[in-house]
């Protein structure tokens, strides 16, 4: 019996002697954590960049809208620059077809009439053709802001269209094709942007060639063959003799961009661009004689009414 109370004792004694040692342990720790714990932390540095819009760089007061291209990337189908306002509130874009010089801008206040009505600016350059027309922009501003790059960035993008037009006496394939290329890099406080684009586009029939049918029959003029007879839209009878504005054009445009960050508020930018455009128009007759050569002009006779 004296044994065993021995035995327990030390047993005992053992256990309470490694606890003392466990705790000593822990407090030896904790010291070293809690200094450890008021070292400072260095994080990485964060640059949060973004180029303010037309709102706040101007302080507009009037209702603005804008969209981004990554929006436009995955909303609409872009193969010109003004097809980035084709689903903006309020505007219309009179695109006849593709690389068409006359795309006016029209608001509910400004009619395509009025296109100096509505001005457009890419980075500050004024872009609106003011020729026939005021320059008072009531109707609306649009402001392109394009981007410099933030590293070397190099693409290439090919885009084709083919159009069946039948109408009257027309009847054609119209095939189009666009094609570009860019080349940036940032070096440092140093960007830099080339840029290309060539466009070979054939158009529709911008305009339909009619006559007014006389009064009276009459059996003068040279008795031709081959037009459509129709109404026009105040219900007078009319013929259509042939279409207009058949359009051929050749588009290049070269663009160079350069700017210079001196800090975080101060850039220095020069903008280089050549823009070419060569278009022919064609008409086509739907008039012949009765040796089947085309007739473009002189007096007629169709159907026993002089035109």
């Amino acid at each position: 019996m004296s044994q065993s109370s021995t035995g327990t004792a030390r047993a005992v004694l053992t256990i309470a002697v490694s606890r003392l040692l466990a705790l000593a342990g822990v407090a030896a720790v904790a010291p070293a954590f809690a200094q450890n714990a008021d070292a400072p932390t260095t994080l990485p540095e964060v640059t949060v960049k973004e180029s303010p819009t037309a709102t706040q760089r101007y302080q507009l007061p009037a209702t603005t809208e804008s969209v981004t291209r990554e929006q436009a990337a995955v909303t609409t189908n872009v193969v010109n620059t003004e097809d980035a306002l084709r689903y903006m509130p309020s505007l219309i874009v009179r695109k006849r077809n593709f690389g068409d010089q006359y795309a006016p801008l029209a608001t509910r206040t400004s009619g395509l009439g009025q296109s100096a009505r509505s001005l457009i600016y890419a980075d500050g350059f004024l872009l609106s053709t003011l020729l026939g027309n005021n320059n008072n922009s009531m109707g609306a501003v649009v402001d392109i802001v394009t981007r410099m790059p933030t590293g070397f960035e190099a693409s290439a993008k090919t885009t084709g269209a083919m159009q069946n037009y039948n109408l009257y006496g027309t009847s054609k394939n119209l095939p189009s094709s666009q094609t570009s290329a860019l080349l940036g890099n940032r070096l440092n406080d140093l960007s830099w942007w080339l840029s290309i684009n060539h466009l070979d586009a054939n158009s529709q029939p911008l305009n339909i060639i009619t006559a007014l049918t006389p009064a009276a029959p009459s059996g003068a003029g040279t008795r031709v063959n081959g037009a459509w007879m129709d109404k026009n839209r105040l219900g007078q009878p009319i013929a259509v003799i042939g279409a207009g504005g058949l359009e051929h054009k050749v588009q290049d445009t070269l663009k160079a961009k350069f700017a210079y960050d001196f800090n975080a508020e101060w850039r220095a930018a020069y903008t280089y661009g050549v823009f070419q455009n060569d278009t022919k128009s064609q008409v086509e007759t739907y008039l012949r004689d009765s040796s089947g050569k085309p007739v473009y002009s002189g007096s007629v006779n169709i159907n026993g009414y002089n035109y």
